[in-house]
């Protein structure tokens, strides 16, 4: 239930119908008065402060700079990153994984 939900929530974010969502595009949901990105999120236990952040843990996780990079990921591989993450990442987790990206 929950993978469907948010492979039609980031198609909306999807304007350019490239199948890909952009980091800004992202952001712009995340900071969305309607909360609803941040609530679906929130459903899997997965804290998002910030798109940045969170696409550089998507890049890891997707390891295919051609589907994920900092500035934008593959639908179908930002929902499979989701997924991955469900109910085990906190803020300090994702942290972690950014830091570890720059070492």
């Amino acid at each position: 239930e929950f993978r469907e939900d948010l492979l039609e929530l980031f198609s909306e974010f999807d304007t350019r119908g490239t199948g890909m969502v952009t980091v800004d595009a992202f952001e712009k949901h995340l900071k969305a008065k309607n909360g609803k990105l941040q609530a679906q999120l929130g459903l899997l236990g997965l804290p998002v402060n910030g798109a940045a952040n969170f696409f550089r843990v998507v890049e890891v996780l997707c390891r295919d700079g051609r589907l994920c990079n900092e500035k934008e990921a593959n639908i179908l591989s930002l929902v499979d990153s989701c997924m991955q993450l469900k109910g085990q990442a906190s803020n300090l987790h994702l942290q972690w994984v950014v830091g570890d990206l720059a070492h």
